[in-house]
């Protein structure tokens, strides 16, 4: 009987200390490094994670907008990534109507040659990408499209209203 009471007061500390760790980062406002809500797709054993620089974005400040892109291979098998040529990344900006205004490719070369990108298990890539945004206007809100060419299925819209 005493073996029963140690494993059910032992259970119960450990639902108390995790119930005890919820309520502080929940209280502190979650962990500093990582974003409340970051904009994430899951595929294929693959996390897409898009985030934004400034955030928010006040036009007065900053007349570019800096795209962090972090793919990151969650599985426990290496995966290849082919592309046509060398851009491996795409970011557009759209309006409300759903018209594009700005397109990150638009401004850089790319070479027509098809290659290969590998990552292995528990290993990330990162990309950047820097945009324009002289045709935004204070207030209204846009679509912020970014992907990694070629799949589909690995895209993040992130909603941006800057502000004055």
């Amino acid at each position: 009987m005493t073996a029963v009471f140690n494993f059910r007061a032992r259970r119960l500390s450990r639902l108390a200390l995790a119930a005890l760790c919820l309520a502080l980062t929940a209280a502190l406002g979650g962990c500093a490094s990582v974003p409340k809500s970051p904009n994430k797709v899951r595929y294929n054993g693959l996390d897409l994670t898009v985030l934004t620089a400034p955030s928010p974005l006040k036009l007065g400040d900053t007349r570019r907008l800096t795209v962090v892109m972090k793919l990151a291979n969650r599985s426990r098998r290496f995966v290849r990534l082919e592309f046509p040529t060398t851009q491996r990344m795409e970011v557009i900006a759209r309006d409300a109507a759903g018209r594009q205004l700005v397109v990150w490719s638009e401004d850089e070369a790319f070479e027509n040659e098809p290659c290969s990108v590998g990552i292995n298990p528990g290993e990330h890539l990162e990309y950047r990408a820097v945009i324009g945004t002289r045709d935004f206007v204070a207030g209204r809100r846009y679509i912020l499209v970014a992907y990694i060419t070629g799949y589909p299925k690995l895209s993040v819209e992130i909603p941006i209203t800057p502000e004055p």
